[in-house]
């Protein structure tokens, strides 16, 4: 049988896991965002653009 120290070890590296999976999922919305300005600015200055 585990002893108490097993799930202390369990429950630390859940958390750890949980932190790392939220991490990279607001890095890659943060990315995903900063494109979709980045293409919405681009389209922008194309429409709003004179023609000669």
């Amino acid at each position: 049988m585990r002893g108490f120290g097993a799930k202390k070890g369990q429950a630390m590296l859940e958390y750890v896991l949980v932190f790392t999976s939220l991490l990279v999922v607001v890095t890659a919305l943060t990315h995903y965002l900063k494109a979709v300005t980045e293409s919405s600015e681009r389209t922008n200055a194309l429409v709003s653009g004179d023609y000669p």
